[in-house]
């Protein structure tokens, strides 16, 4: 009997380590480790980025119509045959304009926008809703609270919009993605007004950050940057683009706030590996002394209010950069301190310059 009841242990303690190793040698710890990769891909001056997990293919927005070729190229290099999900933040043809294409050319399962929509009506925002209605698409509108899945382990929750807005910048998707310890947040076009009010109220802290509206001086702003403490800044923009994105300022301001920048001009499309818990990055090295894939040095702070000083050559106005009534970019100028406006003869709005 003793020796049976031997036998039996042994067997018992082979069965229990069997039972820790899958069929393929690697153990049961290590194989519950699934890789989400996260790709900004370089689509010119516009905004695509591919989320790739257990299988699945998230992709949100497109670029323009005009640059479909550079999004299709990268997609047929990973092999999607399908997507999952295709989110479109809004309805700017930089970020939707190549919609009905990947309707077109790749399985849609799902597609996703803002429940919040401006009246205007195009030929691309046309072609988009009549592809999602001839291949009988189903849509789902999200909001500020709303969920998107991907798969167990990856979640992603919609902080905005909340509200309707006859802009399409302010209608934009923001979706903050959780991997195990890693986070990602995706801005659309929002400006310094909605990244200011989302961090009063919400925690968004994230390790990358995609720089809302391609680096735009409406956004970025110093309150926004401060909280979300992005290791990883990733601006999508396209290289020698007529709107002078990324604005010069905001390259310098993210340096304080971020490790590392990058920029699909510069650096093409950058990838994001994660494992739940360490991120790894692969884009082209650039040797711009400005923006590689390094620290950028930060600005110096301004001596009267702390922030970047926008005045507003009409009006002789200066306000802070995080104000909700900034002038038309063709009427601005930037100046480094409120005294300095002043010298000029500007005086502080009061609404956002606390004196």
């Amino acid at each position: 009997m003793k020796k049976i009841s031997v036998r039996l242990l042994l067997v018992s303690f082979v069965l229990l380590l069997l039972s820790a190793v899958n069929p393929y040698g690697t153990p049961a710890s290590e194989a519950k480790k699934q890789m989400l990769n996260v790709s900004f891909i370089d689509v010119g001056q516009g905004s695509a980025t591919l989320i790739q997990y257990k299988g699945k293919n998230v992709l949100i927005d497109t670029g323009e119509e005009t640059e479909y070729n550079k999004l299709k190229s990268f997609l047929d290099e990973k092999k999607v045959k399908s997507i999952s999900n295709m989110i479109i933040t809004h309805n700017d043809s930089d970020h939707m304009g190549g919609a009905d294409l990947v309707i077109r050319d790749y399985k849609v399962k799902k597609v996703t926008r803002a429940k919040y929509q401006e009246k205007k009506k195009n030929k691309q925002i046309t072609e988009f809703d009549n592809a999602i209605k001839d291949n009988k698409i189903k849509t789902k509108k999200v909001k500020a609270g709303s969920k998107i899945k991907i798969a167990a382990g990856a979640q992603m929750t919609v902080y905005s919009p909340s509200k309707k807005s006859d802009e399409s910048n302010k209608n934009s998707i923001v979706i903050r993605l959780l991997h195990g310890d890693n986070s990602f947040l995706f801005t659309g076009d929002i400006d310094a007004n909605i990244e200011n009010s989302l961090v009063e109220k919400y925690n968004l802290e994230s390790d990358v950050l995609q720089v809302a509206h391609h680096g735009s001086g409406y956004s970025s702003a110093m309150l926004f940057l401060s909280k979300v403490k992005a290791k990883y800044s990733v601006i999508s923009v396209g290289e020698g683009n007529s709107y002078g994105h990324p604005a010069d300022f905001v390259v310098k301001r993210l340096g304080n706030f971020s490790d590392y920048i990058y920029r699909t001009d510069r650096n093409g499309t950058v990838t994001f590996a994660s494992d739940g818990n360490v991120l790894n990055v692969t884009a082209k090295e650039t040797y711009n002394d400005d923006v590689n894939v390094q620290k950028v040095p930060g600005t110096p702070a301004d001596n009267n209010i702390g922030r970047n000083i926008i005045g507003n050559v009409n009006s002789k106005v200066y306000h802070s950069e995080d104000c909700g009534n900034l002038p038309y970019e063709k009427n601005r100028k930037y100046f480094n301190s409120g005294e300095a406006a002043e010298s000029e003869g500007y005086r502080a709005h009061s609404a956002c310059v606390r004196r």
